[in-house]
């Protein structure tokens, strides 16, 4: 056979032809499929990253000048990508402002000037060898991501504690005498107070007003304010011995046993309902929480008694306003898993002047007969243990929210111990 005109080998070169071609779906295929893969695993190092800085500026550290890039940095460097700790880059800025975001579709009346929060923008990049493309002369692909979260009011809970107290007002200046004795709820005929104390809700725009509501001052660098006072709550608002069809007025820290769902109000003392609660709760009746009046006193005291028994080791840091010594940092208090401890409770605040509207005898009434309680805010409280059987006692704090509803009412940043961080980008 003439070698010239032979066919013998002519397969080589089609096999050659098709290794090139094979080689370069492979590169596609497997290279640009780990470049696919690498994004995401970026993408969740940025989200875990920005998380954990907007979580840690709302509950551990509120200070716009708390020094978190790094240690979010080193957060987001945990989460590996193609196997290997990325390279991220944190930072942090106060909302509203043009290059710092906010939660995305809010409308423009849930945005006054002066509502303030914060936000912070962690990016990713990392850069990996390729396996096929690496024969086309890529040697190397690289991928960025990149996250911001905020931090917001929220105003949607759930395990909400059925135990609620009048939000805080304000002494009339014009009265210093009455005032003393916190005159407009503690006087049978409000009607007859010249000067009465006011009351101003905590709103989105109350940032303006300096309302009288539970205020979160920000640590600059030490933070001194009702939130890390102790709170003493005396026993359960009661009908008024003094005058039949008519229930005790409001006195600061004072407490009104609750339904809540299903739940009720036994149910929700130990453990967590999961009914849904609002600002401006709307769910159980018309605008009002409902009131338990067959809840008692000594109701109350055991159900605090048995949260103390389920973390009895955790006690409360004056200096940082926190709690330490938890069964929660295990994870687990005895079996059931615990991300916080259960002596940390969700307390719901009423509108004081809601209730000494509708407590009198002759005034309009709520579900039952009863007095009004409209809920204006919610407030974190940790138990402490006391042997008093006259008071509970505890600590106010911020508060891990549930979610945000744009249809529901808001207050503003610093009345709201209830927050929640939410990724924006």
């Amino acid at each position: 056979m003439n070698p010239a005109t032979g066919e013998r080998g002519v397969v080589l070169i089609q096999v050659g032809l098709a290794l090139v071609v094979l080689l370069g779906f492979s590169a596609f295929a497997i290279d640009y499929g780990i470049l696919w893969v690498a994004r995401e695993q970026a993408q969740n190092a940025a989200d875990a990253g920005a998380l954990f800085a907007t979580t840690t500026l709302a509950f551990d550290d509120m200070s716009i000048t708390s020094p978190i890039e790094e240690v979010s940095e080193a957060f987001a460097s945990n989460t590996l990508v193609w196997g290997q700790k990325p390279v991220p880059k944190a930072s942090k800025c106060r909302v509203p402002s043009a290059t710092c975001p906010t939660v995305p579709g809010l409308p423009p009346s849930l945005l006054p000037t002066r509502r303030t929060s914060f936000s912070a923008t962690v990016s990713v990049s990392h850069t990996m060898r390729t396996y096929f493309a690496s024969l086309f002369g890529v040697a190397n692909q690289s991928v960025k991501a990149e996250a911001t979260a905020t931090v917001t009011p929220s105003n949607v809970a759930t395990c909400v504690w059925p135990l609620a107290m009048p939000d805080d007002w304000q002494s009339d200046p014009n009265n210093p005498v009455q005032s003393d004795s916190f005159s407009k709820y503690t006087d049978p005929s409000p009607t007859e107070v010249q000067f009465p104390d006011r009351y101003v809700k905590p709103s989105l725009n109350s940032e303006n007003t300096e309302p009288t509501g539970f205020q979160v001052v920000e640590k600059l660098p030490v933070r001194a304010s009702k939130s890390e006072q102790q709170i003493f709550a005396p026993p359960l608002l009661g009908p008024d011995p003094g005058s039949p069809g008519a229930w005790l007025p409001a006195t600061r820290s004072s407490l009104v046993a609750v339904q809540i769902g299903l739940g009720g109000f036994f149910g929700s003392l130990t453990s967590c309902n999961p009914q849904s609660v609002y600002i401006g709760d709307k769910t159980l009746s018309i605008d009002d929480l409902s009131i338990d009046p067959a809840a008692t006193w000594l109701d109350a005291l055991g159900g605090v008694d048995a949260l103390n028994g389920q973390d009895d080791g955790a006690t409360w840091d004056n200096n940082l306003s926190r709690i330490r010594g938890s069964c929660a940092a295990t994870g687990f208090c005895g079996s059931i898993p615990r991300v916080f401890s259960p002596r940390l409770v969700l307390v719901p605040m009423f509108d004081p002047d809601e209730y000494d509207r509708t407590r009198l005898v002759g005034s309009v009434k709520c579900v039952g007969g009863l007095p009004c309680i409209k809920i204006v805010n919610f407030i974190g409280f940790f138990i402490d243990s006391s042997p008093d059987p006259n008071q509970i006692v505890g600590h106010l704090t911020t508060y891990p929210g549930r979610d945000i509803d744009l249809n529901k009412p808001f207050v503003g940043y610093r009345w709201a111990f209830l927050r929640t961080a939410v990724l924006t980008r």
